[in-house]
């Protein structure tokens, strides 16, 4: 996995001119172009699928368990089992899910199985009411972070 990020990069990075990149470095203050990526064992040794989204504001994010997830949003109003109805809970609940990634997975595999986890009617405005709910600091405005400092001549 830590190579696919890496091939990844590479292959992001390779796309701009020297002195684009150049400017990326020195931006980021790093020797090398392409980071390290330190990914921790308990993921890179895992036998089960893992979720990786890349979120422009959040980063990436990633959840373990991914079969989980995609079986119990594929089921749609079908019975669900527990470790997918549990997955799907976490999904919502999680504050590090952002609602970008909830709302591509609601998008590729619809919302029925959050509505049927979630005991609600699967309307819209009830998604969104959950959205809202457990990951309102998403929604909140965000200002960048700025600090001045002084230089000493």
């Amino acid at each position: 996995m830590a190579a696919a990020f890496q091939k990844y990069d590479r292959q992001k990075l390779e796309t701009l001119s020297k002195e684009e990149l150049k400017k990326f470095m020195e931006r980021n203050n790093l020797d090398n172009p392409f980071p390290k990526m330190d990914i921790p064992d308990y993921i890179l040794e895992s036998d089960r699928e893992i979720g990786v989204y890349y979120n422009q504001f959040e980063g990436t994010e990633m959840i373990i368990e991914f079969d989980d997830v995609t079986n119990g949003l594929q089921k749609h109003f079908m019975k669900l089992k527990e470790d997918e109805k549990e997955a799907i809970w976490q999904l919502i609940t999680s504050n590090n899910i952002s609602v970008n990634f909830v709302n591509k997975l609601i998008g590729k595999y619809g919302s029925n199985s959050i509505a049927t986890t979630f005991f609600i009617d699967n309307e819209p405005n009830l998604i969104e009411y959950l959205l809202h709910k457990y990951k309102g600091h998403f929604y909140l405005n965000r200002y960048p972070f700025i600090s001045f400092s002084e230089d000493e001549d």
